[in-house]
């Protein structure tokens, strides 16, 4: 005979039902706790690994980049700067310019003002004397300025008194430039030199007092006048007296050779000697030697031409052998 069967109550499935829901809940919980800590530990020893490894094979990379950067520091070619300098001619002497000029006098004046004065000091001053020559085209060549910019820079700077034409020179039928006065500065005059010794006392902070005794310098004479300084640097430059030079200004005044100031060109031409050769001829001209009458010739009669061996035998160009010339 089969089992009876049994019967269970609603309250017993409900509590069989609680039973099994609490195990289940409790199950996972300490599953998943020790899943999760696994999971943790597996993960800190793979970013470990990983670190480890990135490490080790960045490490010949970035020795790799600094050879690198050595090696392209090494290749790359040092820039040489040139010195201009260097490739200048030799050019003798020079030019004691002032301060007084640059520091009080050029920040009045216009950048083409400024160059077209340095070179006209320059060309006058820098030989020692207060006159110079030169035309509009070379003072723009050496100014590296354009003819009118250059005219314009000699107009203000004589508008201002610091130059002065002096005259036109006039040579083989053309001008052969113009004759500048320079203005000197006021400090030239009165300039004192200080002794070599003394400044290199004061750069070396020995006491001046003890200098002075030590090395007591002697007494110079007052410095001379800026005019009796000019004419002994200066000198006679040209072979021909001042009277001379003179005398030849006034010829080409007079004879319209655009001369207007006579006594400044010939202290010009005086102290440079630029205008010998022309001094020369206007002093001694040369004299024309006579014509000579050929038509006493014996052999050509005046014709120029003569028969060496007789008519028929060639003609001649005739020199006037026979010719008595002393008649």
């Amino acid at each position: 005979m089969s089992e009876p069967k049994r019967w269970i109550g609603y309250a017993d499935i409900l509590e069989a039902k609680r039973k099994r829901d609490e195990r289940e809940a409790q199950e996972p919980v300490a599953t998943r706790q020790v899943v999760e800590t696994s999971q943790v530990i597996e993960t800190s020893q793979a970013i470990e690994a990983r670190l480890v490894k990135e490490a080790e094979t960045d490490r010949p990379e970035t020795s790799q980049v600094i050879e690198t950067s050595q090696v392209a520091e090494t290749v790359q070619p040092t820039s040489t700067i040139h010195n201009p300098m260097v490739a200048l001619p030799d050019v003798k002497g020079y030019t004691r310019f002032h301060h007084q000029i640059v520091d009080h006098l050029y920040p009045r004046l216009d950048a083409y003002e400024q160059v077209a004065h340095l070179h006209l000091y320059r060309l006058s001053w820098g030989y020692g004397k207060p006159i110079c020559t030169i035309s509009l085209q070379k003072l723009a060549e050496r100014s590296g300025l354009s003819y009118k910019s250059a005219q314009r820079a000699v107009n203000k700077l004589e508008g201002r008194g610091l130059i002065r034409r002096e005259g036109r020179i006039i040579g083989f039928g053309k001008e052969q430039g113009i004759s500048f006065w320079v203005a000197p500065a006021t400090s030239q005059a009165t300039e004192s030199r200080q002794p070599l010794k003394a400044r290199q006392v004061r750069e070396t902070n020995i006491k001046e007092n003890n200098f002075f005794k030590e090395n007591t310098p002697t007494k110079e004479p007052p410095p001379k006048k800026e005019t009796e300084v000019a004419s002994r640097r200066v000198g006679v430059g040209s072979r021909f007296s001042l009277e001379e030079c003179r005398r030849y200004a006034e010829h080409l005044s007079k004879t319209g050779e655009g001369i207007n100031n006579p006594g400044g060109y010939a202290m010009s031409i005086f102290q440079s000697g630029d205008a010998d050769p022309l001094v020369e001829k206007f002093l001694h001209p040369l004299e024309e030697p006579k014509p000579i009458d050929t038509s006493a010739c014996p052999d050509c009669g005046g014709t120029g031409m003569y028969y060496p061996d007789g008519p028929g035998r060639g003609v001649a160009k005739c020199r006037h052998v026979n010719l008595n010339r002393s008649e």
